[in-house]
């Protein structure tokens, strides 16, 4: 089912605002972004001599929360530190109303609901910090909707894709 004209700019307006609000402000009320931050900078300067980085730590591949500073590691040449995390925050909000469309689209109803999502990444998450959450969400929400159509019309193709 296509999407209206109106849906389209809301949805446009809202991820537009959200930039705004990530962006317009130098810090974030957010209680763990400055620890991100540091770890981030500790990476980006971990073969620098001047930091002495190198001695102190190492990086854990296996831990699940890599997945922010992997995303966020590229745009940091660009953006600096701050605006890499606040680029990977907006990556999960958007994510996060793709999810949420995703999902609504599914169980066929009114696609103009998915747009709560923009409010509601702002939520505990957000404010304590927790950006491994922010990028989970969207995940979580995903394999939901595959779990539902599996549960439709089970497949092995399905199966693959939910597994």
């Amino acid at each position: 089912m296509p999407f209206d004209r109106g849906f389209i700019v809301a949805a446009a307006l809202l991820a537009g605002l959200v930039a705004v609000e990530l962006f317009g402000f130098r810090y974030l009320p957010m209680v763990d972004l400055p620890q991100h931050a540091a770890q981030l900078s500790s990476w980006v300067h971990l073969d620098d001599p001047a930091f002495g980085f190198r001695e102190q730590f190492e990086i854990n591949w296996r831990t699940p929360y890599l997945l922010v500073y992997l995303l966020a590691r590229p745009f940091v040449p660009l953006l600096g530190v701050l605006g890499a995390l606040k680029v990977t925050i907006f990556v999960a909000v958007i994510a996060t109303f793709a999810a949420y469309l995703l999902l609504i689209r599914s169980v066929e109803q009114d696609p103009w609901i998915s747009l709560l999502a923009f409010p509601l990444s702002f939520g505990f998450s957000f404010y304590f910090g927790f950006l491994n959450f922010l990028l989970a969400t969207p995940i979580v929400i995903t394999v939901i909707v595959l779990a539902l159509r599996f549960g439709r019309r089970p497949d092995a193709r399905g199966g693959v894709r939910l597994g």
